[in-house]
């Protein structure tokens, strides 16, 4: 590719100038300013009116800024973002404290918070309480569910604990649905269809969500599809 870079015939497959040259959309555009690469990778751009450079201080491909400055980003005052990539064009810019800049410029009245995150260990732990309380309490997880008035239902998230619930259900419950984030589309799981959020069906009564320690974030993505559907955690059911 880098070999016939400058020839049309070959490189209109990865050249991306022509998509978004004069067009209205503005484009920021964040590289490492010392990556040998990413300095050759924004000389395509320099010309372009619609994109914002801004010249990271670091030599890693892929260094960005802080998570929370990208998704805030689009709440912006844009035409001071815009001003400032082109106040400091050609200066290498602190990444901490260009995304404490970016920040200062989120309009007041909006904002996306960002839920904290728990780390892989910390699930782990979770997982291993709730099994724990199962286990001890003798759960009749099955009369549970049936006793809270639902018959049919999905799973949010796959796994040993979505097998261990399934086994326990049998067929008083109806699985009609696993619901994954990223699934394999036309995929199922035990012959049970996966599916992911934007194919959720009204035919269910229920989601029993197994990763119960993002429940207030799950529901709040199911809301936006399905208002009548209850979103349960397994905690819940587990008490």
């Amino acid at each position: 590719m880098d070999k016939y870079k400058d020839e049309d015939i070959y490189n209109q497959y990865y050249n991306i100038v022509s998509l978004v040259q004069n067009k209205k959309v503005n484009v920021f555009y964040f590289y490492s300013g010392l990556c040998i690469a990413d300095v050759e990778q924004e000389k395509w751009i320099q010309d372009i009116n619609n994109v914002y450079a801004f010249a990271l201080d670091s030599d890693t491909h892929g260094t960005g800024l802080s998570m929370e400055a990208y998704v805030n980003l689009p709440f912006c005052d844009l035409e001071k973002v815009k001003e400032y990539s082109i106040g400091h064009k050609g200066t290498l810019l602190n990444i901490a404290a260009l995304s404490h800049n970016i920040m200062k410029m989120v309009k007041s009245d909006i904002r996306y918070i960002i839920p904290p995150q728990i780390n892989a260990k910390e699930k782990a732990r979770l997982y291993r309480n709730l099994l724990v309380q199962w286990i001890c309490k003798e759960i009749d997880i099955k009369k549970q569910i049936e006793l809270m008035g639902y018959k049919q239902v999905a799973i949010w998230g796959k796994g040993d604990i979505c097998d261990l619930l399934l086994g326990k259900l049998d067929n008083a419950i109806t699985v009609k649905y696993i619901i994954e984030s990223h699934p394999i589309y036309g995929t199922m799981y035990h012959g049970i269809p996966l599916i992911g959020l934007e194919e959720l069906p009204f035919d269910i009564e229920a989601v029993i969500v197994i990763p119960y320690y993002d429940l207030e974030k799950i529901t709040n993505e199911i809301r936006l599809k399905n208002t009548q559907v209850s979103v349960i955690g397994l905690n819940q059911i587990i008490k």
